[in-house]
């Protein structure tokens, strides 16, 4: 493992204002190096980037046609033409979607505080990056959002509120909402090849296969299996008691918002590319609340999907062959930004993807649900296992400015962490995120090994006898780096760390400048390994270990290999640090002041410590972050911690 650092001190720099944050994802980043010694001069900073929007569109200038739809006073033989002529049903507004053109670009504006029944079925056109068919919001934006409720019927086939197959399509400005469907707004690829430009923005939807009622707490999950099934079924029951898979049920690919691929064989790979999820309000639905999902990057690791894995494949797309599905077809340029979630039956935000930004978004009390259970047709016990927002499956991603809190781990089921960097995932720039209140723990990093075949570039099984070996993922190279924990974990079970659950071969960790506040949980991990794999390359940092009051703790890390830490500063934790190796920092107080309020990023900057010396004790690293987690430059200050500064 590298590293490389500068022991210098820094005088305390005067804080400056925030850094405005525009760019793409962050690319390659400089690993610490242990073998050079430069001056402070020669440190280089990572700059911040931030998710670009979609581009806006000039209706006018593009040639628009613009139909008007309202629910209860609209007809469809009206023209459409004007909101005094307004159409009225969405299956009229699935007919005329189909004459979408590259030359008849098409809005669909819907009015406000009218609501709408049925399914919206958004296929069978064609459309253009600059030319999207749009679907949106007129009238008077005190009337509320344009309610779609779907069919509110229950049926044994699966159906979203709103159906897209088709790329080029724009959502704005609905409410969406239905419990017997089984997703708010389900987009889907029919053929090979990606699928591209989908925006969904300031859509508000919730109660998704979802059933609540006065009965039940939002902050205490029922206990009661029969309960549990009235909010959400795990599955219908079949002969013999076995699970069969048709029915709204637990699945993960339920829930609010839910991105699918899984064209067949004999139509080819498909996969997105240019997706922004934005600004949505997503609540009381099952199992997940904004899911891409990936059935066609199959790779070690991962276990699952319809692609034939070339050797070297994996992260790249060199061997691709979308017609025969061969090679590696992973999700591009995937944008969850700024979306509020609460009261998930199961996971909140999963991303899978490349070049991607999981950015801004709050998930309040995901796994609500939680549960053990039987897989489908069979009489096994199975764990589900949720966390609040986290990634899979993915290379350079920049996750970041994330709030994740009050994730639950009830019922029997796994995980329950505030985050997560799953199975197969490199370069990935877990920055600047806040978890607080997790019963699982603030952050799991874990891997495994899959079963899986490998093919040549002419689609040849290359498997020793043509059976299927179990493969390491790839994962490495991951970044976690001023961030803020605080109060993650279960007086029940002190494995449930405050920090980091490490879970299988999760190799090569930069982990610097995070501040961990730890509670009264006796023995509690602030690092807990979880498995029985030596794990290679950790770095461990500027980090603060923190409790307001005497307390245990430990570092379950007897399997990392030659980590290093330094500079790490633990207070009124005891002997937390016996295992690190180090010479920790234990004799100054960073005087962090407690927030009365723990909800919403406003609440961060009570964890910067008034201690000045916090701000001169670190170690400078090559390719740090050139702002801390406020905003605060940060080049030239030796900190210890999220923070650069203490705000005064």
């Amino acid at each position: 493992m590298k590293k490389l650092f500068v022991r210098s001190m820094a005088l305390l720099a005067a804080m400056v204002s925030a850094l405005a944050f525009a760019g793409c994802a962050s690319g390659t980043q400089q690993d610490p190096d242990p073998d050079t010694d430069p001056e402070p001069s020669e440190i280089t900073y990572t700059a911040p980037t931030a998710s670009e929007p979609p581009a806006e569109i000039d209706y006018e200038a593009e040639g628009y046609t613009t139909y008007y739809f309202d629910g209860e006073n609209g007809n469809d033989g009206n023209s459409g033409s004007s909101a005094l002529a307004p159409k009225r049903t969405l299956a009229g507004m699935t007919q005329l979607a189909r004459e979408a053109s590259d030359d008849n670009p098409l809005r669909f504006l819907l009015k406000r505080g009218s609501t709408f029944s049925g399914q919206l079925q958004l296929a069978g056109y064609t459309a253009t990056p600059e030319r999207p068919l749009v679907v949106g919001a007129y009238g008077d934006e005190a009337d509320g959002m344009p309610v779609l409720t779907g069919t509110n019927t229950e049926t044994d086939t699966a159906y979203a509120v709103i159906l897209i197959t088709q790329g080029n399509t724009r959502i704005y400005d609905l409410e969406i909402t239905d419990p017997y469907a089984y997703q708010g707004i389900y987009v889907n690829t029919v053929r090979a090849g990606a699928m591209e430009n989908i925006v969904i923005e300031n859509c508000y939807v919730h109660d998704v296969n979802f059933f609540w009622d006065d009965r039940f707490d939002e902050n205490n999950p029922p206990t009661d299996p029969d309960e549990l099934d009235a909010i959400c079924p795990e599955a219908i029951e079949g002969e013999e008691g076995n699970r069969i898979s048709y029915g709204r049920a637990y699945y993960r690919n339920y829930g609010g918002i839910v991105f699918y691929n899984n064209t067949s064989t004999s139509v080819g790979a498909s996969w997105y590319e240019n997706v922004h999820v934005r600004n949505c309000t997503v609540e009381r639905v099952a199992r997940t609340g904004i899911y891409m999902a990936t059935r066609w990057s199959n790779a070690p690791g991962v276990g699952y999907g319809n692609n034939k894995f070339v050797d070297g494949s994996d992260k790249t797309d060199e061997y691709n062959n979308a017609e025969e599905g061969i090679g590696y077809f992973m999700h591009k340029n995937v944008n969850f930004v700024g979306n509020k979630l609460d009261l998930i039956g199961g996971d909140g935000i999963i991303l899978a993807g490349k070049d991607s930004f999981l950015e801004g978004n709050t998930c309040y009390r995901a796994n609500y649900l939680g549960r053990t259970g039987r897989p489908v047709g069979t009489n096994a016990a199975y764990q589900y296992f949720n966390a609040a927002v986290w990634v899979f499956d993915s290379d350079n991603v920049v996750f970041q400015n994330n709030e994740a809190a009050y994730t639950f781990l009830r019922n029997g089921a796994g995980d329950g962490e505030g985050f997560d960097i799953d199975n197969s995932c490199v370069n990935i720039y877990f920055q600047y995120n806040y978890a607080h209140h997790n019963e699982g723990g603030g952050l799991l990093l874990c891997n495994n090994t899959a079963g899986l075949l490998r093919y040549d570039a002419e689609g040849n099984v290359v498997s020793p006898n043509g059976q299927t070996e179990q493969l390491l993922g790839e994962w490495g190279n991951n970044y976690v780096r001023n961030n803020v924990f605080a109060y993650n974990g279960l007086a029940s079970d002190p494995s449930r760390s405050a920090f980091l659950t490490l879970a299988r071969k999760v190799d090569d960790l930069y982990c610097y400048n995070n501040t961990v506040i730890l509670g009264e949980i006796e023995q509690q991990r602030i690092i807990n390994i979880e498995d029985v794999q030596a794990i290679d390359g950790h770095y461990y940092a500027n980090n603060i270990f923190y409790s307001a009051q005497s307390a245990s703790a430990r570092m379950n890390i007897g399997l990392l290999n030659e980590p290093v830490f330094e500079h790490n500063l633990y207070y009124n934790l005891g002997d937390a640090y016996a295992d690190t190796g180090e010479t920790p920092v234990t004799d100054v107080d960073p005087l962090i002041t407690l927030p009365d309020a723990y909800d919403g990023t406003q609440a961060l900057l009570s964890f910067a410590g008034g201690e000045a010396r916090l701000y001169s004790i670190g170690v400078l690293i090559d390719g740090m972050l050139s702002a801390d987690i406020l905003g605060t430059a940060a080049q030239g200050i030796a900190y210890i911690g999220a923070f650069a500064g203490n705000g005064v």
